[in-house]
């Protein structure tokens, strides 16, 4: 498997994801954030990619609830995920 070396770190003051990850070929990615129970609660369209480091920065909607999530990232149909905490 492929390693993006997908970081996920949430700025509390603005509500937002930075998402950083690596790619090897360039080309499309999306965002889709889930509940532990798999429900999907934000989804986000990334656009390009980039050959190398890219980070891209996610508003989330202001009514997501406290708690922790799975961010999934889908990078050129190949699908990498971390946790992240939402407070």
């Amino acid at each position: 498997s492929v390693n993006y070396n997908l970081e996920v770190a949430y700025l509390k003051n603005n509500n937002s994801l930075t998402v950083n990850y690596s790619s090897l070929k360039a080309g499309e990615s999306a965002l889709n954030l889930t509940d532990l129970s798999g429900k999907s609660v934000f989804t986000e369209t990334l656009g390009d990619t980039e050959i190398g480091e890219n980070t891209k920065s996610v508003k989330l909607p202001s009514d997501l609830k406290a708690g922790i999530y799975i961010v999934h990232l889908n990078i050129n149909n190949t699908f990498v995920s971390k946790k992240v905490y939402i407070q």
